[in-house]
């Protein structure tokens, strides 16, 4: 819709500045006079009452449906979860007793133990899903701007 309103203020803008070629025609000032074989007009005609021009814009919204294409991803990811046994390595506190002094003392010693993990498995596989086709509503807005001049009977420009 902003670029509607700004496309229409722009016409608008465009329209003002073209209006005073349209109201007075050509003005070149090496062309005029005798020497160019055009008279010089002695009086330019105002355009409508006290010299101006009046602006008419006309919006017209349509609307219409489409139907768009859905395309399904080329690639389809599954997931699985499951649980399988694995060999971990853990340190276990071990009492060891020292055969000359006879003093005991903890020491950590590596053992392998089997645990049952969670294992998370990504599948990535092509996807086999036909392409649908579905409708949607779409509206499209037209600008038409006029230049009137009271004074006259018919629109200056369409």
């Amino acid at each position: 819709m902003k670029t509607m309103l700004t496309i229409g203020l722009a016409l608008v803008a465009s329209a003002l500045l073209a209006a005073p070629v349209l109201a007075w025609g050509h003005h070149n000032p090496c062309c005029e006079g005798p020497a160019c074989g055009t008279p010089v007009p002695e009086a330019v005609p105002a355009a409508g009452p006290a010299g101006k021009l009046c602006l008419r814009a006309e919006i017209t919204t349509h609307a219409y449906t489409v139907q768009v294409p859905v395309v399904p991803p080329p690639y389809v990811t599954k997931t699985r979860e499951a649980q399988r046994e694995q060999p971990v390595m853990r340190t276990v506190p071990v009492c060891v007793t020292d055969p000359i002094t006879g003093c005991t003392r903890t020491e950590e010693k590596a053992q392998t133990v089997v645990e049952k993990v969670k294992v998370t498995t990504i599948e990535v596989c092509p996807n086999d899903a036909p392409s649908t086709v579905k409708t949607e509503e779409r509206t499209d807005s037209c600008v038409n701007v006029y230049i009137e001049c009271p004074a006259c009977s018919a629109p200056a420009a369409p």
